[in-house]
């Protein structure tokens, strides 16, 4: 069943209740960001509150399937929590949920299965965002789904107005009696006594106000007959409501795969009802921050979604104790230094990985900028040297570390680069965000934090050297690919320098793999082909041995999809889906890694979904391709490498009946 935002806080009243009683499970995805900051902000609340639990990092269906099988079937009162993985099938199928155990559902995929919000299903318990209403998700309805023909219900109202027809004759005849009683009592009073005149008109006005109150109570009875018909629909009307409610959600699963509000930003609202939102010095809001940033980093939602999540987290930010405190501080000699700042959250305007290399490295490893400026030509670096001479900023600061820039150069950067970008099409160079400031060793950008954990969860080496999958002492534990997501997890507190640092490094050593890769493939005309309606391109073919390795998990691909997507629509003018084929993360040499990526989400596009969650099984299943589809990115699977060239042409076929067939609905 769905709960609504006004309902969170009972919700986790609920969650906590079931935990006095049993430890609860928590089942979080180990494929985003946002996931991490999600479990960090449940986590620091049930700490809170001393709720028992133990965590455990999932990476697919299979893996969830085979917890669920775990789970003891005592009968006891427990409750499982879901973190961007498993709304999107049956959950009760999925985890074979035994007496007695619920699951509350924080996951930003979508479609979810319907069966999981249906009004009758108490043991399933989806928390969503108000704003996903009636346009974009179909109105759960217990009743879905019921056979029967609506005989049953017309028998009844026909009964029913039978009824009220024989009470309705029953009461006119005793009225009709009662009026001819007091006409007749009328006439003898006034054979009777003097003045009966004056009696009889008295005794007409009465008779009149009786008849009145008669005609009340009959339209009352009408009425209300009238409220019961509508409450009873006819077997058309029923059938008719049926076959509404399934077109809907025929178009709610059409739609493909798309994102709801981030699991971070769910659990934030929680925290902020449940006032624990200021735990650990306000820290759930910069978590909630970096969520929504991993968002729109990954384009699951639009320009103006993101810009309504900075404002309404922006609010929050002004209200923390140290929002106004000075940032610099003047000592006795008048000279101006840093002032000591404790974990303060600052709303700022940044440019990506800025503060961690050069301003030259930025911009020339800069998705945006690369795209917009065709970075890949000679003629893009040009003009990218030319936008520097035209703020004033000379090519050797440019390539200095932003850090070790004079101050001067800074203020002109902050003044005129973006003045200038404007001239060479660089319209939005920067995007609004926030930064998070700690003593004096620790500032950075959501953004870059995004970039940075996104890395660690690809599996980056652990500076200590250690690959525990568990973390004992938190009463949390996994295994299989365990190890990144607790790294990555720990970075996120900023209390361990140093796992930030390794993550930042090599999320910048990726861009730089990022840039070559996608460079490459637009200056080689022969690399990106177009199979049917559909562009595709393999790094197994034209990838550099170097640094296809960079590029063996799906956010890293998919980054790599989405920045060839954007310099593909720049330069062709022509929008198609794209596919990209790499090696497997499992080390199957035998499987590629295929993701695929259509358009940017935009604002009330309700038919702006991924496609490919749909055709990917149905292509690799007519081909008989050796393939597996269990990630919770429903875009993404791995198939036989040898079943490559037939799985593109399948799936080419399926998009060309798509196509076709939304053409046909258009002109309808």
């Amino acid at each position: 069943m769905l709960v609504d935002r006004d309902k969170f806080r009972f919700a986790y009243e609920e969650l906590k209740a079931d935990g006095r009683a049993c430890p609860v499970h928590v089942y979080v995805s180990t494929a985003d960001v946002d996931s991490c900051c999600a479990f960090r902000i449940l986590k620091t609340m049930m700490a809170s509150d001393g709720i028992p639990f133990a965590a455990y990092p999932v990476s697919g269906y299979q893996e969830l399937q085979n917890l669920g099988e775990k789970l003891p079937k005592d009968g006891q009162n427990r409750s499982i929590v879901l973190i961007n993985c498993g709304g999107t099938e049956n959950v009760r199928e999925l985890l074979g949920l035994p007496e007695g155990t619920r699951v509350f559902v924080f996951d930003s995929h979508r479609p979810l299965d319907l069966e999981n919000t249906r009004g009758d299903n108490r043991d399933v318990l989806v928390l969503r965002d108000e704003r996903e209403g009636e346009e974009t998700f179909p109105e759960p309805d217990s009743d879905y789904g019921d056979s029967s023909d609506g005989s049953d219900s017309d028998e009844s109202d026909s009964e029913d107005d039978d009824s009220d027809s024989e009470d309705d004759d029953e009461e006119e005849d005793a009225d009709e009696e009662n009026e001819s009683g007091d006409e007749n009592a009328g006439a003898g009073r006034e054979n009777e006594r003097a003045g009966a005149a004056a009696a009889a008109g008295k005794e007409d006005e009465r008779r009149e106000g009786k008849k009145s109150s008669k005609s009340a109570k009959r339209k009352r009875r009408e009425d209300a007959r009238a409220a019961r018909r509508a409450g009873r629909a006819s077997p058309r009307t029923r059938r008719l409501r049926r076959q509404q409610k399934q077109l809907e959600r025929v178009a709610y699963y059409s739609r493909g795969s798309f994102y709801g509000r981030a699991a971070g930003l769910l659990m934030y609202d929680i925290a902020h009802d449940t006032h624990k939102d200021a735990l650990d010095k306000h820290f759930p809001l910069w978590l909630a921050i970096v969520s929504l940033t991993d968002q729109y980093v990954h384009q699951r939602l639009s320009h103006e979604s993101y810009t309504a999540g900075v404002m309404e987290l922006a609010t929050q930010v002004s209200n923390l104790p140290n929002a106004d405190a000075p940032t610099s501080r003047v000592l006795d000699e008048g000279v101006v230094v840093r002032a000591f700042e404790d974990r303060r959250v600052q709303y700022s305007e940044e440019f990506t990985m800025l503060r961690h290399w050069s301003l030259y490295e930025a911009m020339m490893h800069s998705s945006y900028v690369s795209t917009r400026m065709q970075l890949w030509r000679e003629i893009g670096r040009k003009g990218l040297d030319s936008l520097f001479v035209h703020a004033g900023l000379p090519l050797d600061v440019c390539k200095q570390q932003y850090k070790h820039m004079a101050p001067q150069h800074v203020k002109r950067l902050n003044e005129k680069l973006e003045e200038h970008a404007r001239d060479h099409g660089l319209t939005d160079l920067k995007y609004w965000s926030f930064s998070f400031s700690h003593g004096f060793k620790v500032n950075i950008t959501a953004s870059d934090v995004v970039f940075a954990v996104t890395s660690l969860l690809e599996g980056l080496p652990s500076a200590t050297g250690a690959d525990d999958d568990a973390e004992g002492d938190d009463g949390v534990g996994g295994g299989g690919g365990g190890a990144a997501f607790w790294r990555a997890t720990r970075a996120l507190g900023m209390s361990q320098w140093d796992e930030m640092s390794a993550g930042l490094n090599r999320a910048m050593q990726t861009q730089r793999a990022l840039m070559r890769q996608g460079g490459l493939a637009m200056a080689n005309k022969a690399a990106i082909r177009t199979v049917g309606g559909i562009r595709y391109f393999s790094l197994l073919d034209h990838g550099s041995p170097a640094d296809v390795v960079f590029f063996r998990h799906p956010l890293s691909l998919l980054r790599l999809a989405l920045y060839l997507q954007d310099a593909l629509r720049l330069v062709k003018k022509i929008e198609r889906p794209l596919v990209l084929s790499g090696p497997s993360p499992d080390g199957d040499k035998g499987l590629a890694l295929v993701v695929g990526v259509t358009g940017k989400p935009t604002t009330d596009d309700v038919g702006g979904g991924n496609h490919f969650a749909h055709s990917f099984r149905r292509a690799a299943e007519h081909v008989r391709a050796r393939f597996k589809h269990d990630s919770f990115e429903a875009s993404v699977l791995q198939v036989a490498e040898k079943d490559l060239g037939e799985f593109m042409e399948a799936l080419s076929d399926i998009d060309a009946e798509r196509v076709a067939r939304e053409r046909m609905q258009a002109t309808q």
